[in-house]
C-alpha cells in the first residue's frame, strides 16, 4: 500500500472572470519566486505519475506544488512571523 499527497499552492482553476480578480491574482503572483499563479493543469502530470506503476517505490511523501511559495516565504496569513 502506498500513501502520497499532492499539496497545491495558490492555483487558478479558470481565467479571471473580472478585472478585479485579475488584478488580485497579478498582485498575489509577485510574492512567488516564479512570479506567477499556478494553473490547475500543472497538477495533473504528478497525479498521473503517482497513480502509475512508475511510482511503485514512492510512499509517504508530500509533493508541494506552489511555485516556490513556501521556500520564498509565502505562507497563509497568521502563520508567518510578522516583522516590525
Amino acid at each position: 500500500m502506498r500513501c502520497n499527497c499532492i499539496i497545491p499552492g495558490f492555483v487558478a482553476q479558470a481565467p479571471a472572470a473580472t478585472d478585479e480578480i485579475a488584478a488580485f491574482m497579478g498582485a498575489r503572483a509577485r510574492y512567488f519566486p516564479v512570479q506567477r499563479i499556478g494553473e490547475a493543469w500543472e497538477l495533473g502530470p504528478l497525479a498521473v505519475y503517482l497513480a502509475s506503476e512508475a511510482s511503485s517505490y514512492v510512499t509517504g511523501q508530500g509533493f508541494v506544488i506552489d511555485g516556490g511559495g513556501l521556500a520564498g516565504g509565502v505562507a497563509p496569513v497568521g502563520f508567518a512571523p510578522e516583522v516590525e
